[in-house]
């Protein structure tokens, strides 16, 4: 089976609306992607409801994943439990960089700059965190154990392998947990 993750551009949001109202609207642009990853499936999209703890619960054996920035929204649909994560590259502090990277996954870096792998494995991780439904208060548990290529990503969970494939487009990353499935990006803008 091949996923493909939608990569889809917020509108710009009408000067009158803030707050809530800009979320939502943002929100609406993930929900657009995900409408077109379905229809790209051949998937009738259902009802999207989330868990107590804020995370999708999946509809007839499909599982979704959503992410969302100011410019761009990301979906993806699977078969299994999925996750997506959307950021823009843009710099960070070394307390943040050194609460997601730990010194043996940065040793893992290579020759790739200090600010684009760090992006690299904060979106690895947070679509793994997505789709084991946890969340944030899991990133201590998610640890990368090897940077095959520019990408793609293996992670580890509390003992469960993960594959995570990545594009980078217009400042911004996008990561995508995969089984193995090939992967087809569409970027829409």
């Amino acid at each position: 089976m091949s996923l493909f993750p939608v990569i889809h551009p917020v509108p710009p949001p009408p000067a009158s609306i803030s707050g809530k109202e800009k979320v939502a609207w943002i929100q609406d642009a993930s929900r657009e992607a995900l409408k077109i990853c379905a229809s790209l499936m051949g998937i009738k999209l259902k009802e999207l409801k989330k868990n107590f703890k804020g995370a999708p619960v999946p509809f007839d054996g499909t599982y979704w994943s959503v992410s969302h920035k100011s410019l761009f929204a990301a979906a993806v649909l699977g078969k299994y439990p999925i996750g997506i994560d959307i950021e823009e590259i843009k710099p960070r502090s070394d307390a943040v960089f050194q609460k997601v990277i730990s010194e043996e996954e940065e040793s893992l870096c290579g020759q790739e700059g200090r600010l684009q792998y760090f992006f690299r494995i904060w979106t690895a991780k947070e679509a793994v965190l997505k789709a084991e439904g946890v969340g944030l208060a899991g990133l201590s548990k998610c640890r990368v154990t090897q940077v095959p290529n520019d990408t793609s990503i293996l992670l580890n969970y509390e003992g469960k392998p993960y594959q995570v494939v990545q594009t980078f487009f217009k400042k911004h990353i996008a990561s995508v947990v995969t089984n193995g499935e090939s992967v087809e990006w569409i970027l829409r803008w």
